[in-house]
């Protein structure tokens, strides 16, 4: 480390700020890799500025060394018009007729499923929201702790009805579920 000069990207740095989102293998992985980051030769690039924050803080390094360059969509990423793709996408991950909210995520304690299940509850029974669903999508298998998502999933007999869990989506079909959402939940 530090003859040569690299470009290292950092997406977060969940394993040392949040270790127990992880493995301790991932927590050691990740520790032994920022120890080998050279500050007077290598540059950073994070992938927010959250992140380079955090990325600074944590290591020391020069904010002038760290640089932001956000994630961008690929070229697969656009709107679907195409009613006829937009019902059969619907049909396939058993998304009813209706306005639906889309929250891509596997279910991790970190993206806060269980308070958005709770929130959109909440939402329909303040507002009074006819035909209007929550679809959440995301592997099981690349979730972790995900116990308390189905209690609050559960905590509405009136609303439960609404949450559609779709599992895996394919990218191709991503685009589509996108389009025909009335919002996406992060």
């Amino acid at each position: 480390t530090g003859k040569v000069p690299r470009v290292i990207t950092i997406y977060d740095l969940i394993p040392v700020v949040k270790p127990e989102f992880v493995t301790s293998g991932q927590v050691s992985l990740f520790k032994t890799s920022l120890a080998r980051i050279a500050p007077a030769t290598d540059c950073v690039v994070c992938i927010s500025e959250f992140t380079k924050r955090q990325f600074c803080e944590y290591t020391s390094m020069s904010p002038d060394r760290c640089f932001v360059a956000p994630l961008a969509a690929g070229p697969s990423f656009r709107r679907i018009t195409d009613p006829e793709a937009i019902r059969n996408t619907r049909a396939r991950y058993g998304i009813p007729e209706g306005n639906y909210f889309l929250s891509l995520a596997a279910p991790q304690p970190r993206k806060n499923l269980a308070h958005l299940i709770l929130s959109f509850f909440r939402l329909l029974e303040e507002r009074g929201l006819t035909h209007t669903y929550l679809v959440l999508t995301g592997s099981k298998e690349q979730g972790w702790m995900s116990e308390e998502i189905f209690p609050s999933a559960a905590s509405s007999e009136q609303f439960r009805s609404r949450l559609i869990f779709t599992g895996y989506v394919h990218d191709s079909d991503l685009p589509v579920l996108y389009s025909g959402a009335v919002a996406f939940l992060f």
